[in-house]
């Protein structure tokens, strides 16, 4: 009877043990849960992050783009202005160059008609 009595005691405690045990798992899985959805919110932060950085660049970068093209409009547009500007210079000194031809003609035309 004693076995018996010992034996039931030891099953007692091993059945305690095998609870105690459980639960220990279950508080540890539990834990690791916790730890586990702690980072993966902390992983979705990194990543929602690293997008907005991503649209920023992204936005700089057409910016960027679009600003290089205009300037390289205006300067395939500024040897032509250029070139225009020029031709307009030109066209006033011809102008002048006539006009004082025409003068300088006319005073040889009256310097011949006086002598």
């Amino acid at each position: 009877e004693r076995k018996q009595q010992r034996l039931a005691e030891v099953a007692a405690q091993a059945a305690a043990e095998e609870k105690r045990l459980q639960e220990l798992g279950r508080a540890a899985a539990s834990a690791a849960r916790s730890e586990l959805l702690q980072e993966l919110g902390e992983v979705r932060s990194e990543l929602e992050a690293a997008e907005a950085q991503k649209r920023s660049f992204e936005q700089q970068a057409a910016e960027h783009a679009r600003r290089a093209e205009e300037l390289r409009q205006e300067a395939a547009a500024s040897p032509a202005k250029q070139a225009e500007e020029q031709l307009r210079a030109d066209e006033r000194k011809i102008q002048l160059l006539k006009a004082q031809l025409t003068n300088l003609s006319e005073a040889q035309a009256k310097a011949r008609s006086e002598s």
